[in-house]
């Protein structure tokens, strides 16, 4: 059962859910950057 594009293990889930947040944060300020 393993899910491609997730963590192996247990203990690295807080540290991707807070990569996928700052990810997120950063793509907004980008497309806030791009005049449209």
């Amino acid at each position: 059962m393993q899910q491609t594009g997730k963590p192996c293990c247990p203990q690295n889930l807080p540290v991707y859910t807070e990569i996928q947040k700052c990810m997120g944060i950063v793509r907004n300020q980008i497309l806030a950057l791009i005049p449209t």
